[in-house]
């Protein structure tokens, strides 16, 4: 491996374990600090409305940790390809199927500060 596919690799990670914070709580609560209590389809106006989540599981000899967090999208855009501007997180209308998308640069930025405080 190169010098530049290891940095792209350690990059790469670090920018998943940040997008990895935003919990379906985090991001409820940074939707409602935003003034969406409900969020609701743009397109039909339902609230029958979620956002894709992944869980993602460790077995190991000390026993085994799960973790559930907002997936995300990649946006095929020009620019730097490891950018949170390359990144969206969405939700879906259960009634319609329209999709909405948030950039998960504000989500994550919000979410790490409300973390940083209640270390504090």
């Amino acid at each position: 491996m190169s010098e530049e596919e290891r940095r792209n690799l350690e990059h790469q990670q670090y920018l998943e374990k940040r997008l990895k914070q935003v919990t379906p709580e985090l991001f409820a609560d940074f939707l409602a600090s935003k003034g969406i209590a409900v969020p609701v389809c743009l397109c039909c106006g339902s609230d029958n409305v979620g956002s894709p989540q992944a869980q993602e599981v460790e077995v190991g000899p000390n026993g085994s940790r799960s973790s559930v967090y907002v997936s995300w999208v990649r946006v095929d855009a020009y620019g730097p390809p490891l950018s949170f501007i390359n990144y969206e997180h969405r939700i879906i209308c259960r009634n319609c199927g329209f999709t909405s998308y948030h950039s998960v640069w504000p989500v994550v930025k919000w979410v790490e500060e409300k973390l940083n405080e209640s270390k504090e």
